[in-house]
């Protein structure tokens, strides 16, 4: 539906719907067989839930968390390999369009979640060094690096290079190291130095 509640589409009966990241396409799973036992396939569809496409088709197994990856080229999902067993889910991944998917964890609880790692970005570019939820000193090196300070009250330095540096949730303290560096303050209340 559209943000104020207006424009609902009915994607049928199933669940664990998500937005790729580029928020262009939808990825859902829905349940194919009428029968007792669960039998979700996972699909795909533009964002307004039109031409949907199932992904999973040719399995008679139940499909469940799908996922796309940061770049929203792959997908990882749950597939119940023997509902009967107690340990019976697969952790598999596969191409966006539902081709080469292959198991990487077999044989897991069935809560085993499935989903990216989070990447971390400055400035359009992937973090080379990132703090983590506490407090802490981050130091570039003399190359360009591109620093996430995250959670925390944090100090971060730059290094030699053109740094790139982030602020987090945090109240942080950005300091450039004189080689033209970028600095953005964070969700929180962030000093800048320059």
């Amino acid at each position: 539906m559209n943000a104020n509640g207006s424009g609902k589409r009915d994607l049928g009966p199933g669940c664990c719907a998500s937005y790729s990241p580029d928020g262009d396409r939808l990825l859902f799973t829905r349940d194919v067989d009428s029968g007792p036992a669960l039998n979700n396939d996972v699909f795909v569809s533009n964002a307004d839930g039109s031409s949907a496409a199932n992904l999973t088709a040719s399995n008679a197994t139940n499909d469940s968390a799908p996922q796309f990856s940061p770049d929203g080229r792959r997908i990882v999902f749950r597939r119940d390999v023997d509902p009967g067993a107690g340990v019976n889910t697969d952790v598999l991944v596969m191409n966006a369009d539902g081709s080469d998917a292959a198991p990487i964890v077999t044989g897991a609880a069935s809560e085993v979640p499935t989903d990216w790692e989070h990447l971390f970005r400055c400035a359009g570019r992937a973090a080379t060094i990132v703090g983590s939820d506490s407090g802490e000193k981050l130091k570039g090196t003399k190359r360009a690096d591109v620093i996430v300070a995250n959670g925390g009250n944090d100090t971060v330095r730059g290094g030699g290079g053109k740094d790139r540096i982030c602020g987090g949730k945090g109240r942080d303290k950005l300091i450039g190291g004189g080689a033209r560096d970028i600095l953005r303050g964070g969700a929180g209340k962030d000093r800048q130095i320059q």
